[in-house]
Order: structure tokens, then sequence, then C-alpha cells
């Protein structure tokens, strides 16, 4: 079973928590996902969660912490798909799929109106029941890059 992570990239600005969506690739509409891809064999979940999030979303990011894991099935086969949340630190101007890709921040609310997928919906739910300690640590995470701690 092949397997992945997702990164569920946050911040915490004007007051409210917002998550980092990007446009699926393989979708002919726009279909909204969160980043992942394969964990590398050395590799610990959630740093592939970080590394998928610069690669496709642009962002640098801290690794924060497990979220969900689900068994998911697609045309390449049965994943096993570790879910994390990112605290993000950093917004490049331009990444590497960038071409490929758009990119957009949504609150809480709007992203559940957009996600599709099952499991994307479970791990966005799992970010609202923590709601409270994922926000002191992405308020933290943005004080840390402020500051050049990063």
């Amino acid at each position: 079973m092949r397997q992945v992570a997702v990164a569920v990239p946050v911040r915490y600005v004007h007051e409210q928590l917002q998550v980092l969506l990007i446009t699926s690739r393989r979708s002919r509409e726009e279909e909204y996902i969160f980043p992942k891809g394969g964990i590398g064999k050395k590799e610990a979940p959630e740093s592939a969660g970080v590394r998928e999030a610069h690669e496709e979303a642009g962002v640098k990011s801290i690794p924060g912490e497990h979220l969900i894991s689900c068994d998911v099935d697609s045309r390449r086969g049965a994943s096993r798909m570790q879910f994390y949340v990112v605290y993000v630190t950093e917004e490049e101007a331009t990444w590497d799929e960038q071409h490929q890709r758009a990119r957009r921040w949504f609150s809480l609310e709007d992203a559940a109106e957009v996600l599709q997928r099952p499991e994307l919906l479970e791990a966005l739910t799992a970010v609202s029941h923590r709601h409270e300690s994922i926000v002191l640590q992405a308020r933290r995470a943005a004080q840390l890059s402020a500051l050049g701690r990063l």
C-alpha cells in the first residue's frame, strides 16, 4: 500500500484560522485539495507533508500534529493517507508547480463548502475540533517567522 503524506497548511490572520487549498492537476473542473504526495523510504510523514506543501503550494512551513489517517482507493491503487497540520511561515511568490495549480486561502467554513472528498472533509473537521490549540501554534509560528527565528 502506498504511503501518502497530506499537508493541511494553516495560518492565523485577521483573527481567523485559515487553511490553504490548491487545485488538483488531474481534475477537469476546479477541484480544491490539500497538498499531498508519497512518503520517501527514509522520510518522516510530517517532513513529507512540509515538503509537499512547499512543492505544490509554494509555502514554507513547520510540521505540526497528526490529524487523521485513512485508507483510500484511487486510480493509483490503495493508499494510506496520513494528514498533518503544517504551520505556514512564508508564502513564496513563485514555486515549482505554480503553472499547474492555483492556491487559495479559505476560512474553515468556506473550505468545507469547496472540499469534495470525504477524507479531506474529515481532516478539516479534525482541525475544527482542535481549533484552539492549532490557533495558538499558528500564532507562535507567525511570531517566530516575523522575528526571523525560523
